[in-house]
């Protein structure tokens, strides 16, 4: 994902290490975390998060800060990177993209090697060019606008990284499901005002036309209004089958929960934004039977399942019932440790070139990147609401 809101608001195994990183098999323990400015002791290793601790995206914010806590706890249990324990740098960028520079110059200044965020893609593409200009490596576990790597790749930046799908790839993978199941139905197409639903509209619609399928009814709606009855109105005229949403699940939750009780019985489908059980409790009973697609879930690898389960023993403050992004966020944490034991060094040039050199086991199975930074395999899932929770969909 995912984009800033406007609102108010193969297999490498150098050490036994690397094991048990994969495996997600060590012991917790508590991280460091802090905000100081001084200067890092030569004998640690700083490494920041940064997504939305705050404000309305608040849930995705706490789920990588869950994540990256456990990654940093069993990294250093296992004997930390290169012989140095991780210290873990948290930031607040508030999915806001007018904080991205100034969140980024302050990550830059307290002397981290690496840093694993954004969450928004609208901050990760800003705050991109501050940490390539600054030599400190970027992986993002959920930015999926196309234009972060794409920008890095012409602009020869070498480390900048996405462990999570493009949007343009999922826009073209939803078109595929949706021509394979309602090849004779009747589509309709809804989408908020940010860039990331956007970014997966554009390959949605082609992969559609290329299906031979034209939507019966498309709408933006203005992100951050008490109702959308209006264009709800206009939705049950053109009477779909299905409808695909794109944009974040505040809106997605007002939305189903309107449609429904109008009458519409149209399927509901979504963009990977849904992937929280906030959409579930915003949207209540309303939310039953809805599909999103999404990167392939934790759920999905079991490596990650147990990882899941972990997360949800320890009663964190990350969404309860699901943590994927929390996983996604082990993961870079894994894919950062991994590419530095294999360079011998924490440089960013150094690790991003380990980084394209082979592929790496993580919780979230193995990956690998290709010359843009993007996963050279990407894999998706779908998922449905049953109960307030979401479940894979085989």
């Amino acid at each position: 994902m995912k984009y800033a809101l406007h609102r108010s608001t193969r297999r490498f195994h150098p050490l036994p290490l690397l094991a048990l990183l994969a495996l997600g098999a060590c012991a917790p323990t508590q991280p460091q975390s802090t905000a100081s400015t001084s200067t890092a002791s030569a004998n640690e290793i700083r490494i920041a998060v940064a997504g939305p601790m705050t404000g309305d995206l608040g849930v995705y914010g706490a789920q990588m800060r869950e994540g990256a806590k456990l990654a940093v706890a069993d990294i250093n249990a296992a004997g930390g990177v290169l012989g140095k324990p991780l210290r873990l740098i948290v930031q607040d960028d508030e999915c806001a993209s007018s904080r991205a520079t100034s969140v980024a110059r302050n990550i830059v200044s307290q002397n981290v090697v690496a840093m694993i965020g954004h969450f928004c893609s609208g901050v990760s593409i800003p705050a991109s060019a501050v940490y390539a200009e600054s030599g400190v490596l970027q992986i993002t576990p959920s930015s999926s606008n196309p234009n972060l790597t794409e920008q890095a790749f012409h602009r020869g930046w070498k480390t900048v990284f996405r462990s999570y799908v493009r949007d343009d790839h999922l826009g073209f993978a939803a078109a595929s499901y949706l021509a394979e199941h309602y090849a004779k139905g009747r589509i309709a197409l809804l989408q908020d005002d940010s860039n990331y639903a956007s970014t997966i509209e554009r390959p949605l619609l082609r992969g559609l036309v290329a299906y031979g399928i034209e939507p019966v009814f498309q709408d933006r709606i203005d992100a951050g209004h008490s109702s959308y009855q209006d264009t709800i109105d206009e939705l049950i005229k053109a009477r779909p089958d299905a409808v695909f949403y794109m944009g974040y699940y505040p809106e997605a939750a007002l939305l189903i929960k309107e449609a429904r009780a109008s009458g519409l019985q149209a399927a509901f489908l979504g963009s990977d934004s849904l992937m929280t059980t906030d959409f579930a409790e915003s949207a209540g009973s309303a939310a039953e039977g809805v599909m999103f697609i999404a990167n392939q879930g934790a759920r999905a690898v079991p490596e990650g399942a147990a990882l899941l389960a972990r997360l949800r023993a320890q009663n964190t403050d990350a969404d309860p019932t699901g943590e994927d992004y929390a996983v996604f966020t082990y993961a870079a944490f894994q894919e950062f440790a991994l590419a530095a034991q294999r360079a011998g060094t924490t440089e960013a040039g150094a690790v991003a070139r380990a980084l394209r050199s082979g592929s790496f086991d993580t919780v979230m199975g193995t990956v690998a990147f290709d010359e843009k930074g993007d996963l050279r395999d990407e894999r998706f899932s779908w998922y449905r609401f049953r109960a307030g929770n979401y479940e894979l969909v085989p």
